[in-house]
């Protein structure tokens, strides 16, 4: 539970943050999700709710984040992305439960704030990490590898070749290195072959 300071008719209250419904009171969305409460607290304009998308990120239970997680992963649009990112990076290296590290990656890799390149590359490297965290932060790799190789120029074989030995599994797709076996093709004019998604689910991360 927190205590958020909002302004109310006129005069400051301490308010008790503890649910996903004391949020939607906020900002009056009553039914609605927590991508979209999300979405709502980080658009709006009242310098009072400014810290309330991440007390809704941090406090809410583990479902809240990966809806808002979710969200993220299908791009939808999220305000003031840029302020969140310290706190995100933050979580995604020192946060002791990965299902947290998971959501924060998530955040972060759809936020294409450049503060958040270096830490998930840290985590893509940790071999002490859970799969499904490492596999999240891999996106970053697999999409620039996607548009290097749709890009055809071969300018960027270079940075292709360089993670033809990076087996991490990026979810919902296939392996970095397959991914960049792919984008050399395309450079090369070569052949892709076509490839089965893989799914990396909750169970590849350890209870906290």
């Amino acid at each position: 539970m927190k205590l958020l300071r909002v302004r109310r008719h006129g005069r400051w209250r301490n308010v008790e943050i503890a649910t996903l419904e004391d949020f939607q009171s906020l900002v009056g969305l009553h039914q609605s999700g927590a991508e979209t409460v999300f979405q709502a607290l980080a658009n709006n304009s009242r310098p009072d709710l400014d810290d309330a998308p991440l007390d809704l990120f941090e406090h809410g239970d583990s479902d809240l984040r990966h809806d808002i997680a979710l969200a993220m992963q299908r791009r939808q649009p999220i305000g003031k992305k840029a302020k969140f990112a310290p706190a995100m990076i933050k979580w995604l290296l020192t946060h002791p439960d990965p299902d947290f590290r998971w959501a924060a990656a998530c955040f972060l890799t759809f936020s294409w704030d450049r503060r958040a390149a270096r830490p998930l590359m840290r985590v893509v490297g940790n071999q002490d990490e859970c799969v499904k965290v490492r596999g999240q932060a891999a996106e970053v790799r697999f999409w620039s590898l996607f548009a290097l190789g749709k890009s055809r120029s071969r300018k960027g074989l270079r940075a292709v070749r360089s993670l033809l030995s990076d087996h991490t599994v990026c979810p919902g797709w296939w392996k970095i290195n397959e991914e960049a076996l792919d984008a050399e093709g395309w450079i090369l004019g070569r052949p892709t072959p076509d490839r089965d998604c893989v799914s990396v689910g909750e169970s590849h991360c350890p209870p906290s």
